[in-house]
């Protein structure tokens, strides 16, 4: 549900109020050195075997001999000899002979190798001996080496690198705490505000703004606060009621009831005085969803901050209401906190389009508008004359060079002659 005071704030301007500055990257704490892994420890093999001698038996060949001798003789001592037995135990004795020396010569081979490879083993043997020594020397070389390189980076880590960090980590906690600091992140934030309002759209003199009915209740407010004693102040230069921004190809204004302009800011504030009906025909304006929705969006995307008040506050508590605004500028312009304390108009429920044709019904306004502008609520009208909306197709605003003169409360302003009174 929204009430009065209505206060619309640009976005960007929104998030200047918690901008924070850039903050300084955090050193990284440097790793403790860890020791490599330990190398595979060498395994000791198996000696190499005794060479051994393994020599061929011939005592198959003698029997085949004798087997072969045992035929002759036998054959020879028969009266008739028969050939047939004698050449057989001739083969026989033949072949055993044959097996023997074979046997003979492959077994001096045998104890030639082994004769040879018995001399060779205590080399082989010692060469052995010797590579398993030097792997194990190696190994605990690489050890000694890996331990004193582990000691190294820990002596660097402890006497280098952890006191250059701790130096470093005090260096960014002093300038995180400087940036963190009330004065710096004021001093941001006012950069941040500075940027923005050098972006913001500023206005011009309204071309027609003469020809711009408006409502009975705003003439006196704005000299309440253009005037507010008799010897106007800086502070009441930046009220006007003819400024006005470009808005489209189509040469259309918007008119604010009252503009908030400080040149050397950039800060604009449109303030409207919302009344819930016309006086003269009573149709209900300014209720909840009516065409204010987009013309407060159009302001926003200028990057105007928008305050609404109900005509009701403005006639009972004009002074309330201008410390709102004054509230808002110090908020959002010099980021005083303290205004919080300033106590605002009793807040109001916005009216929709079906409360406001009641009110318009019941004459509410007549309740607390002053009998002298209660007289003129039959001649307020909100519509643009048909020759001011020619005249603002033709003309843009007229650019404001300088902040207008301040002029005395019992002086002439020609902002008298828009009214419908």
């Amino acid at each position: 549900m929204e009430t009065y005071p209505l206060i619309k704030i640009p976005k960007r301007l929104k998030e200047i109020q918690t901008a924070l500055p850039p903050m300084v990257e955090m050193p990284s704490k440097p790793s403790r050195p860890e020791r490599k892994p330990e190398p595979a420890k060498p395994t000791r093999e198996k000696a190499p075997p005794k060479p051994t001698l393994e020599l061929s038996g011939s005592g198959g060949a003698w029997i085949v001999v004798g087997l072969g001798l045992l035929f002759i003789i036998v054959s020879i001592s028969l009266k008739n000899p028969p050939i047939g037995s004698i050449l057989i135990g001739m083969g026989f004795t033949i072949v055993g002979i044959l097996i023997i020396y074979s046997t003979a010569t492959s077994n001096n081979k045998k104890e030639d190798e082994y004769n040879q490879k018995l001399k060779q083993y205590p080399k082989s043997l010692s060469l052995f001996e010797s590579g398993y020594k030097i792997e194990l020397e190696n190994y605990n070389r690489l050890l000694e080496k890996n331990e004193a390189e582990y000691l190294n980076m820990l002596k660097h880590y402890n006497e280098i690198e952890i006191p250059l960090y701790s130096k470093q980590l005090e260096i960014y906690d002093n300038q995180a705490k400087h940036i963190r600091s009330e004065t710096s992140i004021l001093t941001h934030r006012k950069a941040k505000l500075q940027e923005f309002l050098s972006d913001v759209t500023k206005p011009g003199i309204h071309p027609a703004d003469k020809k711009i009915k408006k409502g009975v209740s705003e003439m006196s407010f704005f000299v309440k606060l253009k005037f507010p004693s008799l010897t106007p102040t800086e502070w009441s230069r930046s009220y006007h009621r003819n400024y006005t921004i470009h808005f489209s190809n189509t040469g259309k204004l918007y008119l604010p009831d009252i503009t908030y302009y400080d040149p050397e800011s950039g800060l604009c504030i449109d303030i409207e005085i919302d009344e819930p009906y016309i006086g003269s025909t009573g149709e209900p304006i300014h209720y909840s969803g009516s065409i204010d929705d987009e013309r407060d969006n159009f302001f926003l995307n200028n990057g105007w901050i928008i305050i609404r008040f109900a005509e009701e506050q403005v006639a009972n508590h004009p002074e309330l209401c201008i410390n709102m605004i004054k509230k808002v500028i110090n908020e959002y312009t010099e980021f005083n906190n303290q205004s919080g304390n300033i106590t605002g108009p009793k807040p109001i429920k916005r009216w929709t389009k079906e409360e406001a044709h009641k009110m318009a019904f019941k004459r509410v306004r007549n309740n607390y508008l002053k009998t002298t502008l209660i007289e003129k609520l039959e001649y307020e009208n909100h519509e643009v004359p048909e020759e001011a909306t020619s005249k603002i197709a033709q003309t843009k605003p007229h650019q404001i060079s300088k902040p207008a003169p301040i002029k005395s409360f019992y002086s002439t302003d020609d902002d008298d002659n828009d009214l419908p009174f």
